[in-house]
């Protein structure tokens, strides 16, 4: 949620969404309107201490979707990224329901 804040443009969308699918999995998405990570770098950025070239210019440690990627996977979950130029980033993380 901070990266998606962090991460808008001044008139930017940040939106938060909860659902439950078919199979009972919660499902979380964090959208945001702000600038697309590069296909290039998308692969990257759930790597320890990965920071893409457009998030140089902001705070931050370069870990935060490290740990979310690992406490989604000892959850039972996935997380995943979409990025696109004229949209925006969705970030999905899914868990199994307890």
């Amino acid at each position: 949620m901070a990266n998606a804040v962090r991460h808008a443009d001044s008139e930017g969308l940040v939106r938060l969404e909860i659902d439950k699918d078919e199979t009972d999995k919660v499902l979380i998405r964090v959208f945001n309107s702000g600038g697309a990570i590069p296909e290039e770098e998308i692969n990257r950025v759930f790597d320890r201490l990965f920071r893409g070239e457009y998030a140089r210019n902001t705070p931050g440690s370069g870990l935060g979707l490290t740990i979310a990627k690992k406490i989604s996977e000892l959850h039972g979950g996935t997380i995943a990224i979409k990025s696109r130029k004229d949209y925006g980033t969705t970030v999905l993380l899914t868990l199994r329901e307890r």
